[in-house]
């Protein structure tokens, strides 16, 4: 049985079932004719107002490139202060926020540490993505600056 999960858009449906700090993949897509990608997945491009994609999982090859503490979110589902990282997806050009490790420090994940996509658990049992401190694979390039 699938999980519920906060917007299930986000992630495909072959991840659905993953345990809390499992590995999962954001449900990505690039456009067939500019090339661009954009999270999460549409039918027509950000970019270019295309239609036409190409499904493009988002998992690994990711590095924090800048990291904050939320004190205060209007209906927050999770307890406060947390830490949110931008996560660096150089083989889609994209940056994606996300709740981060570290339960309210942020110099607990500097820009450039490896960062991997895992289900998280949330206290009122619902399932959504954050980040974990991981690892790189052979051959991912983690470019960390300003712009994408």
């Amino acid at each position: 049985m699938t999980a519920e999960w906060i917007a299930e858009e986000l992630v495909p449906v072959e991840d659905r079932d993953a345990a809390p700090g499992a590995p999962i993949r954001l449900a990505a897509s690039r456009c067939s004719s500019c090339g661009r990608c954009s999270f999460p997945a549409t039918g027509t491009c950000t970019w270019c107002g295309a239609p036409g994609f190409e499904p493009m999982p988002l998992s690994h090859g990711t590095a924090v490139a800048a990291t904050a503490v939320l004190h205060q979110t209007p209906g927050a589902v999770v307890e406060v202060p947390f830490v949110v990282a931008l996560a660096r997806f150089g083989q889609a050009g994209l940056d994606v926020l996300g709740r981060g490790p570290g339960a309210a420090d942020p110099t607990a994940v500097p820009a450039g540490t490896a960062l991997r996509v895992v289900a998280e658990s949330l206290p009122d049992g619902r399932m959504h993505y954050a980040f974990a401190v991981g690892w790189l694979a052979a051959g991912d390039r983690i470019g960390i600056g300003l712009g994408p």
